[in-house]
């Protein structure tokens, strides 16, 4: 019962380390109880079923954003909650395993190394797959310290968790041992040593940050018209909200712009398709005399994609970005077979939208955009695909599914990460929920707050992102 006890209370900090509550201090002492426990299970049935307890109130502390899609699917979205939450428990479980595996097995004095890596790696499977979901991982909790997390730049947002996670192990360990130094002594100088080397290379990295900034000057206008997901999604109000971006768009004689940014599916039709639309964001590119970047769906030999156009200031289609990693539930049914009977009263799941495995950068005049749309930015290994050959990242996404949840918080706090990873400039168009700017070294140079219908204007300097 203590263990069961101790895994819940586990839950409950690590949850509380995350976006609405951003107790991102918790992080280092939150997982302690449930290293407890599992340190003193003695079957490896216990030591899952603590893994279980403990996972599965981490997940569904962190994804209770997931209930505000209830406005959408009604209680399928309570469902959807539970069953997020104890899939991914399953890691958890297969790390609770392998971490008793070598308590049994190996020296337990090398367990401020092992744990940690193990933890890391079953976070690294969670990422990956159809089904993958980057969300709740440990390094994320750490976004406000800056210092601490430069060192994504070259482990990433999980070099970040593997520190956090080290802290937690020696300081369970610690209560374990009852304190005897000779226990203790090399771990606690182990995971000194890391933290140490971790806040002094970062802290160096942000004094270069503040170096004088030379180069090219990108402007760019990111508009974010914030429309309720239910009028958005009423095909009377599409032209509506298009005249609205537009009017927003054009600046005054006073200013110009070099790139204007719409959030994902600012437009609600086909621009290829339909000319009402396409006479509009031409006319806009022309009237701003900048590339406008707008997220809209394209249909092409019978696919549906989610994707992002870039219009020159003459009017013209440069580029189209289509979504690559598609969210299940969300832009496609798994098993649609035997799910679709189920769901099909809802009417949100009577096509899938169609993934492109073969994405491109945007151009835009002198720049290459490497882009994403919604929740991809969450993931690592996507955001570096397209950085490759990027003068700087962009996520449109429309956070307005999720209401007052904290889904958009635990959205933007990837972006900083995806800066750092990539010593790039990460920019996010949101349509009513948060937009920002963050610059290569994870700092928020510009930001909306909830709600609000503005256009946010900033200059970047690319060429300065990998000084």
């Amino acid at each position: 019962m203590t263990g069961m006890i101790l895994s819940v209370a586990s839950g409950v900090l690590t949850a509380l380390a995350f976006p609405k509550s951003d107790l991102g201090f918790l992080a280092w002492l939150g997982l302690v109880p449930f290293f407890i426990a599992l340190f003193n299970a003695k079957r490896y049935n216990t030591a899952a079923l603590y893994g279980l307890v403990f996972g599965s109130v981490y997940f569904f502390g962190v994804f209770l954003w997931v209930f505000s899609l209830s406005r959408w699917v009604g209680p399928w979205a309570y469902i959807g909650l539970i069953f997020l939450s104890l899939y991914q428990s399953l890691f958890i479980v297969l790390f609770s395993l392998a971490v008793l595996y070598s308590i049994k097995n190996f020296d337990k004095r090398i367990s401020v190394l092992l744990v940690p890596l193990l933890w890391v790696f079953f976070e690294y499977l969670r990422c990956i797959g159809p089904f993958a979901s980057a969300g709740a991982l440990m390094g994320y909790t750490q976004h406000n310290n800056l210092p601490m997390i430069q060192i994504a730049r070259w482990v990433k947002v999980y070099g970040v968790s593997f520190v956090v996670v080290m802290v937690n192990i020696v300081i369970a360990s610690f209560i374990i041992t009852k304190g005897k130094f000779k226990d203790n002594c090399v771990n606690v100088a182990f995971a000194g040593v890391v933290v140490c080397i971790s806040l002094i290379y970062g802290t160096f990295e942000l004094s270069r940050a503040d170096r004088p900034v030379a180069g090219k000057a990108v402007k760019i206008s990111v508009i974010q018209p914030s429309f309720d997901q239910a009028f958005k999604m009423n095909p009377a109000n599409s032209f509506l909200m298009l005249d609205l971006m537009c009017k927003m768009s054009v600046p005054d004689r006073s200013e110009s712009t070099d790139i204007i940014i719409w959030p994902e599916t600012a437009v609600m039709n086909f621009p290829e398709r339909v000319p009402g639309v396409m006479s509009r964001l031409s006319g806009t590119a022309r009237a701003a005399g900048a590339y406008l970047i707008t997220g809209a769906f394209s249909y092409e030999k019978g696919d549906l994609y989610n994707s992002v156009f870039c219009i020159s200031p003459d009017g013209k289609i440069t580029s189209r970005y289509d979504k690559e990693h598609l969210m299940p539930f969300g832009e496609y049914l798994p098993f649609r077979a035997l799910l679709y009977p189920m769901l099909k009263g809802t009417g949100y799941f009577d096509q899938d939208q169609s993934p492109n495995h073969s994405p491109v950068s945007l151009q835009s005049g002198g720049c290459r955009i490497g882009t994403m749309i919604c929740f991809e930015s969450l993931f690592s290994g996507i955001a570096a695909e397209r950085a490759k050959d990027a003068d700087f990242l962009l996520t449109l996404t429309n956070d307005a599914w999720f209401g007052k949840s904290s889904a958009a918080q635990q959205h933007i706090i990837a972006g900083s990460f995806r800066a750092i990873e990539n010593r790039k400039y990460f920019i996010q168009a949101a349509n009513n929920r948060i937009s920002a700017v963050i610059d290569p070294w994870g700092r928020v140079v510009a930001r909306t707050s909830l709600w609000d219908r503005t256009k946010m204007d900033f200059v970047i300097y690319p060429d300065n992102a990998s000084r």
